[in-house]
């Protein structure tokens, strides 16, 4: 039978604040919960008390924000994470998630904060020329620049080739493709349709259970990364190892 390891209370608090700031809530109230909330931890030692304390609390109050979560997230901006390097953090803690599921290493705070952010569609197209095929007119193509689905990490030298590929008329997107196939990042590397490990393999089951394909880059293809981000981050914040928007279903890899 599978049981839930409580986690830290550290793990708590990154989940409830990633959540919160996700959200937009400001601190003053998020003061206010936890002075009401501490009375119910207050002396606490056990482990299973704690977890016990954070399901009757902190975890009710996030499972009633759970659709509203994701219908912020769902068109969330990189920038509702900035500065830089917690946007890297937050890309690197998914990054993480699925390494985890994939049964490799997991990567370092110092090599998370080492990447670059890329942007998939380019900031800048080359003559300033956006095709209809990637979008509208010049305001729609700048929303959909600047989406985190449109973004990902990778090492500097790798995002110095890709910068290149910024003509939107002329096969910039799998120029890039061949690029990011050389990445470390496995999150980035999925983003190539050929990449893959063996037959039946984690990375190879993880990448079929999100529909993680991508032949042609549009605006299609942002909405459905950005919903790809979603549910990974679902997977990586959870609350005594449950997610959210399922709290009485065992997270993956709980024993």
């Amino acid at each position: 039978m599978l049981t839930i390891r409580p986690a830290g209370v550290g793990d708590q608090i990154e989940s409830f604040y990633f959540y919160s700031n996700t959200l937009g809530i400001q601190a003053k109230y998020n003061e206010r919960l936890f002075a009401q909330w501490a009375a119910n931890l207050r002396g606490l030692c056990d482990k299973k008390l704690i977890a016990a304390a954070v399901n009757a609390t902190l975890l009710p109050y996030l499972q009633e924000r759970a659709a509203e979560f994701k219908q912020t997230f769902f068109t969330l901006r990189h920038s509702a994470f900035d500065p830089l390097y917690r946007v890297r953090y937050v890309l690197g803690r998914i990054e993480n998630t699925v390494l985890g599921q994939a049964n490799a290493p997991l990567k370092g705070l110092t090599t998370i904060d080492s990447f670059q952010l890329e942007h998939i569609f380019p900031q800048t197209p080359k003559g300033g020329h956006i095709p209809v095929t990637c979008a509208a007119n010049a305001e729609a193509y700048a929303a959909l620049v600047y989406r985190l689905g449109n973004v990902t990490l990778l090492e500097s030298s790798i995002n110095q080739a890709v910068n290149n590929f910024n003509d939107l008329a002329v096969g910039w997107f799998g120029q890039k493709l061949g690029e990011y196939a050389k990445s470390s990042v496995e999150t980035t590397k999925l983003l190539d349709p050929a990449y893959g490990i063996g037959q039946n393999t984690a990375i190879n089951r993880i990448k079929a259970d999100l529909g993680h394909i991508f032949t042609q880059w549009d605006a299609e293809a942002v909405n459905k990364r950005q919903g790809i981000l979603m549910e990974l981050a679902l997977q990586t914040w959870l609350i005594n190892g449950k997610r959210i928007d399922a709290p009485n279903a065992p997270t993956k890899g709980a024993a």
